[in-house]
């Protein structure tokens, strides 16, 4: 008789929304209008250079820098 080993795999740990290293600001799902700002300007810096792929981080990233520096100076910052 062949006994198999019992092993178990671990998983990769999944990030949930709400933990700090995800860097979200999701809350309970559903994406933040600050969130949504950031995503229609990355979207706006993409389309504004021409489709060209491959820098959505980067897009992403300047989208955010714009976005929250607007916030922060309507909040008189």
């Amino acid at each position: 008789m062949v006994h198999k080993a019992n092993r178990k795999t671990k998983a990769s740990p999944s990030l949930h929304p709400n933990s700090p290293a995800t860097g979200s600001l999701i809350t309970s799902g559903r994406p933040t209008d600050v969130e949504v700002q950031i995503s229609i300007r990355a979207y706006q810096i993409y389309a504004d250079r021409g489709g060209e792929t491959g820098h959505d981080l980067e897009d992403w990233l300047r989208a955010e820098t714009e976005v929250l520096r607007q916030k922060i100076g309507t909040l008189g910052m």
